[in-house]
């Protein structure tokens, strides 16, 4: 897929709603929701988490208000899926380590400093052999980063890639420079309320 959870935010969105409606217990919905795939679980709650085991252990994290209106994000998504399971068989193939949890304080609110913290301190450890293998997805990352976001990355396994900027100006600059190899590009930005 494009390693936004979209199947898995469906699974979960029906799952939620038999157990609103009281046709599945929430201990079935989370029964079902484990066998579905990783993240599943999370869609039966979605509230912003730290989510970390393989999707099932989740922690959730409470943002200052004013939070949503100081980051700008910049999606590129690709009409071409990767193959998560073939992306970790092929990254445990190479014997590569994974990274240590991020020791993170889920206690306190979040502000605008305690995110950009965040975000410099993370990584995806399984985005350089996704972008060994995709020379659209290497070519966005390097475009995307050249910009100076505060993040840009790989979500998941791709294909999504995204960054994270802290005004929509550096978000429009950073869109523009994407059109030196996106075909078509159509970029805006969207404020939802979701929790």
């Amino acid at each position: 897929g494009s390693g936004l959870g979209g199947v898995s935010s469906n699974a979960g969105t029906v799952l939620k709603y038999l157990t609103e409606t009281k046709q599945l217990t929430l201990h079935e919905s989370e029964m079902f929701a484990k066998q579905l795939g990783a993240d599943v679980p999370f869609f039966l709650n979605p509230v912003p988490s730290w989510v970390t085991g393989i999707g099932e252990i989740r922690t959730p994290i409470c943002f200052r208000p004013e939070i949503k209106s100081q980051l700008c994000f910049l999606l590129v998504l690709f009409p071409f899926p990767t193959s998560t399971p073939s992306l970790f068989q092929k990254y445990r193939d190479l014997s590569l380590p994974f990274s240590p949890p991020l020791k993170l304080d889920l206690t306190e609110t979040w502000n605008f400093g305690s995110m950009v913290q965040f975000l410099k301190s993370t990584q995806n450890d399984l985005e350089s052999l996704v972008a060994s293998h995709s020379d659209p997805i290497h070519k966005a990352l390097k475009s995307l980063r050249s910009s100076s976001p505060l993040y840009a990355g790989l979500s998941g396994t791709g294909s999504t890639c995204f960054a994270v900027f802290s005004s929509e100006k550096e978000r429009a600059d950073a869109a523009k420079e994407l059109q030196a190899f996106c075909r078509d590009l159509n970029c805006r930005c969207v404020f939802a309320e979701t929790y």
